[in-house]
């Protein structure tokens, strides 16, 4: 298993802001910060604006987002799909390396798109809606004793955050990821050619 954790989640790309006390306030109506006081699950999907399967993994993790504030789910774009037709606007190395350590971690059987990892122990098709819904709810069941308290401040374009990890554990990573709620891309080439692909809380940095 990887052990990450995401301070306070997600920072959006539309900036959510803090005021001096912690309190969070919205910079604008698309924006949120998450708080990390109650106990989140995380979803991480593998996909690929080129994948003609990834789509309805996509809006998957839409659909997720919407119903479900107890789960964190982000995007990461993978780029081993970019020379088949079309290059992913969101697409980096970094990602996919990120994939092959998961499928390395949990002895998966391959490394494909649209491919989920739940809390970092659970892996499945992304489009799997049973699977992926079984493993939340499993995640849900197992009881952390780990909490982050964390504050951000935006100036301009300077992100400050500060945090403090109650009960940290050995080898444990603090991972802070630059999220885009959503976007719509038109899509040129390749297996989605022709298709206006939309994408939620897309991993940017």
């Amino acid at each position: 298993m990887m052990r990450a954790l995401y301070i306070i989640a997600i920072l959006f790309t539309c900036w959510a802001c803090t005021n001096s006390s912690g309190k969070s306030t919205a910079a604008n109506n698309d924006t949120t910060l998450h708080s990390a006081a109650s106990s989140k699950v995380l979803i991480e999907l593998f996909t690929s604006q080129g994948c003609s399967s990834c789509p309805a993994a996509d809006k998957l993790i839409g659909n997720i987002i919407n119903t479900d504030t107890n789960v964190i789910a982000l995007s990461f774009h993978v780029d081993y799909w970019d020379r088949l037709g079309w290059k992913d606007v969101f697409s980096n190395h970094n990602y996919t390396l990120r994939q092959q350590q998961y499928v390395r971690a949990l002895h998966a059987t391959s490394l494909y798109t649209p491919q989920a990892f739940v809390q970092g122990r659970y892996e499945m098709v992304g489009s799997n809606h049973v699977r992926v819904s079984d493993a939340i709810n499993k995640a849900k069941a197992q009881a952390s004793n780990q909490t982050i308290t964390a504050v951000v401040v935006v100036n301009g374009n300077n992100v400050s955050l500060s945090y403090f990890l109650y009960q940290p554990l050995p080898k444990q990573q603090i991972v802070v990821a630059l999220v885009q709620r959503k976007a719509t891309t038109p899509v040129a080439r390749g297996e989605n050619a022709g298709a206006q692909l939309p994408d939620y809380n897309v991993v940017r940095n």
